[in-house]
């Protein structure tokens, strides 16, 4: 190989005649650019081995790729992707999930019970000391005593109690019976009493647990309509947007490594072994196979006829694309250049 080597130098020192290098120059063009593909073949596997074999770090420029990172995060570069792929990309996903009947489960994998089980058994409360007073609780009472209020009142009004629930049949006879004999004197009123408590003792019992189950029942539902009554009306709105201001205030004091150390109450092998399993169940499915398709083409469709110039141009971020390419773009190719793969690759395309 190296005596190859030596004399493919010697050629090139040769080329440099005008007739040799437009004769090898020729030679070269019609090889690459000819229907026989295998000097392209040839020079993409030479380059591929080249590039494969190198360190990762030789091709990392950090501050070439800070730059870029910076220029490219823009109000107007999110906005565009999320408006041209994002959220057009989850409406398509709803309707493929809609049209096939996909549910929760199909995306889990089989023992995803077990695994979430063990990720709960072995977590830590956090303690949210970073948490503290951002909500308002007074204006939290504000907003939720009139939807507790009126849940209740709600509940009250089916209780058997006369004049304050839906007291009636024997419970309110005996209630009205008993009263009505108020008029016969004091004699009378212990009579009352005897007639209301058996008249409630055992139908009143009975129907407390009746009342108490249905409210059991349906408190969620009444709750969760009187608040969002509640959350609709002006002092509702009025409420939600202060606590919203407050609380955004607070936020913006604390400190973002206090928020990250929560993290750390979680079991971060069980959670790992999670994903994991989820990315692992959901390779093989067709319908994955099937949305990624979809989206390549969503995605050409939009941007696909755009160059390469014109979609760097367009996220403004050309000269940053080019200063990460030209930091590293040198050390590589004169490596490439100089390595046994070119120079087979040039030993094809100038022989006859």
């Amino acid at each position: 190989m190296a005596d190859r080597r030596r004399r493919l130098s010697e050629r090139e020192i040769r080329a440099y005649r005008p007739g040799l290098m437009s004769d090898a120059k020729s030679r070269i063009l019609s090889r690459l650019a000819g229907d026989d593909s295998t000097a392209r073949a040839a020079l993409v596997r030479a380059a591929t081995d080249h590039v494969l074999a190198q360190p990762i770090a030789s091709y990392v420029d950090r501050d070439s790729l800070v730059a870029l990172a910076r220029a490219a995060a823009t109000d107007a570069n999110v906005v565009l992707a999320l408006s041209a792929h994002g959220r057009p990309g989850l409406e398509r996903q709803k309707a493929r999930s809609a049209r096939i009947g996909e549910t929760v489960g199909d995306l889990l994998p089989h023992d995803s019970e077990a695994r979430v089980l063990r990720v709960l058994d072995r977590t830590k409360l956090p303690n949210a000391e970073w948490a503290k007073g951002i909500v308002d609780r007074k204006l939290v009472n504000q907003l939720i005593a009139p939807v507790v209020q009126q849940t209740l009142i709600a509940f009250t009004k089916r209780l058997p109690i006369p004049g304050v629930g839906g007291g009636g049949g024997a419970i309110g006879g005996a209630l009205r019976g008993g009263l009505g004999g108020l008029a016969g004197g004091a004699g009378k009123l212990f009579d009352v009493g005897k007639s209301v408590v058996g008249g409630l003792s055992a139908e009143f019992e009975k129907t407390m647990q009746s009342v108490a189950k249905d409210f059991a029942e349906n408190a969620s539902e009444e709750f969760r309509e009187a608040l969002k009554t509640r959350l609709a009306s002006d002092e509702g709105k009025k409420l939600v947007r202060e606590i919203v201001i407050r609380g955004h205030a607070k936020v913006r004091d604390v400190k973002f490594a206090d928020v990250l150390a929560e993290a750390d109450a979680l079991p971060a092998a069980e959670v790992d072994a999670l994903v994991a399993a989820t990315i692992a169940h959901n390779a093989p499915r067709s319908a994955v196979a099937d949305a990624l398709r979809a989206e390549i083409d969503a995605v050409m469709q939009v941007d696909g006829a755009l160059t390469l110039g014109a979609f760097l141009d367009r996220a403004g971020v050309r000269a940053e694309v080019a200063a990460v390419i030209d930091a590293r773009a040198d050390a590589v190719l004169r490596g490439f250049f100089g390595s046994d793969g070119f120079g087979s690759f040039l030993d094809l395309v100038l022989t006859d």
